[in-house]
């Protein structure tokens, strides 16, 4: 696994633990190691030993299954696959460590089932949610199947790991399948290249798969990302595809099909390829937006017989030796403000080729360093958009005082700050820019709404800002501040805010504020 700069930051976002639940919902208690199935389940000292057993004595509804940590297996006496009802929440306890589901290698094997037939349908809506847990060796960890009513789980902060062929399968065979996955990680497979992360299956004439991927890891695999089938509508939005087998986004439509996969503020790398598409009479469009393809030898390749096949790539970087786009038939294209390697779009709309920028892409680092010609040169994003990182979009990159977004998955932010936070650990302030002399400023409070000044947004409190440092900027790598945290437990639970001003000949008056940064103290 190359991309370790990508992996590390994914794997950070999915171990927060952001456990909602509808004040409605009544409250269920499992413990693998302490729990009895004799008993009534209602506390944690009362506490089921089984999610089985759980599931079968709760009607549908809303009801909260608080799992406790511990190894949850056929051993323990767990029942596979285990069916949760409608408006069930399967939920790992917050703040403890993941709870296991394991079937361990069972042939044909299923973990979780949600399912609606058509003989006796159901209504899963968002309402049903698996939450902060751990699913392994399976031969399908999850299955959805929509015959008929809806089966649109929600999934939030769910590991998936040493899956034998897939980690989720969606089915939608006539009925409405919605599904929504948050804060995801998928990988590490059994040796074998059949494996895949996400399959997602429609039918021509039936409700289309609406599939939802954000803010999640899919890699470390020997087989391959997404496999879209037929007629569905997949976004992955703020996810990585990193070191995989045999490609990130694998399509194929057959007649009467609709298919459209988005990509949002998504980083594909270190794969065979970042879409391989197949369409025989149906209509599919592929759209990247502010994302990043890099080091797949094959990064995007489509093939069509009859029927619409369009790609769309906007503000996005394709850098990888060889050809960018490969068409087999009529496919159409439509590029913006894209860097794409290969020149085969040089001039059309603000697309170019050269050199990204990126900080060290044979290390698997692919966020821009100072000076790339991808940095504020994209599309305006929204308001609300953020980066695969977690990074707003309207950062003033080339210090000219302006925040505008750039191009690729990763927004360049001229001040950076690396710390765990922990009292008596490090902090340290990477500052980039024109090699020039910068003052950093600090304040004992949080970031505040940004400020408007002649010199760009100043986003510490006014009131509390004060000099931390005379330094300066580095262009070719970063000038660092590094300072240790006192190891004061009173400093636990405060917050301190950064900020730099640079001098900048791109600045109307020579200098600009750089991004705030802010760290949080921990133990």
């Amino acid at each position: 696994m190359k991309s370790r700069f990508v992996t590390a930051a994914a794997r950070v976002a999915l171990s927060s633990l952001l456990l909602a639940g509808s004040s409605q919902a009544s409250d269920w208690y499992v413990d693998a190691v302490n729990g009895s199935d004799a008993n009534n389940g209602q506390s944690p000292q009362s506490a089921w030993r089984t999610i089985t057993h759980a599931v079968s004595q709760l009607a549908a509804g809303s009801e909260r299954i608080l799992i406790a940590p511990g190894t949850y297996s056929a051993a323990l006496g767990e029942s596979f696959p285990i069916a949760p009802k409608p408006g069930h929440q399967l939920i790992g306890l917050a703040g403890a460590e993941r709870p296991v589901l394991t079937a361990n290698g069972a042939p044909n094997s299923v973990i979780l089932r949600f399912a609606s037939s058509a003989a006796q349908p159901q209504v899963f809506g968002a309402d049903t949610r698996v939450e902060h847990l751990e699913l392994r060796r399976a031969a399908r960890c999850v299955e959805l199947a929509a015959e008929a009513g809806e089966v649109s789980p929600t999934f939030v902060d769910v590991r998936i790991e040493r899956m034998i062929d897939r980690g989720v399968d969606v089915a939608g065979l006539g009925g409405q399948c919605q599904p929504r996955f948050e804060r995801m990680f998928i990988g590490v497979t059994e040796p074998t290249s059949n494996s895949v992360a996400i399959r997602a299956t429609g039918l021509a004439l039936t409700p289309q798969v609406q599939l939802t991927v954000l803010d999640s890891f899919i890699g470390d695999s020997g087989g391959g990302g997404a496999a879209i089938v037929g007629s569905v509508d997949a976004l992955f939005e703020r996810c990585t595809f990193d070191s995989l087998g045999t490609g990130a986004l694998g399509v194929s439509t057959d007649h009467n099909e609709l298919t459209r996969v988005r990509c949002v503020d998504t980083a594909i790398t270190y794969s065979s390829y970042a879409l391989l598409s197949t369409s025989v009479g149906a209509s599919f469009e592929a759209s990247f937006t502010r994302c990043t393809i890099a080091e797949t030898t094959t990064p995007l390749a489509l093939t069509t017989g009859v029927g619409p096949m369009k790609l769309v790539l906007e503000s996005s970087i394709v850098a990888s030796p060889g050809d960018s786009i490969y068409t087999f038939g009529p496919v159409e294209i439509s590029a913006s403000r894209s860097f794409i390697a290969d020149g085969s779009l040089d001039g059309v709309n603000g697309c170019f080729s050269g050199d990204p920028g990126f900080r060290n892409g044979g290390d698997g680092d692919f966020r821009l360093r100072w000076g790339s010609p991808c940095i504020d040169a994209a599309l305006a994003a929204p308001s609300s958009a953020r980066d695969a990182l977690g990074v707003r979009r309207d950062i003033d990159g080339n210090l000219d005082s302006l925040g505008r977004t750039d191009i690729g998955a990763y927004e360049f932010t001229p001040l950076e700050l690396v710390s765990s936070g922990s009292i008596g650990s490090p902090l340290r302030l990477n500052n980039w820019g024109p090699d020039s002399p910068s003052v950093l400023y600090w304040a004992r409070a949080g970031l505040t709404s940004p400020s408007a000044t002649p010199f760009g947004s100043f986003e510490l409190n006014p009131l509390l800002a004060r000099t931390f440092s005379f330094t300066s900027a580095g262009a070719s790598s970063p000038n660092v501040t590094q300072r240790m945290i006192p190891n004061q437990i009173a400093l636990v639970g405060q917050t301190f805010s950064f900020q730099a001003l640079t001098n900048s000949a791109a600045a109307p008056l020579s200098r600009a504020f750089t991004n705030g940064v802010e760290v949080s103290i921990v133990p």
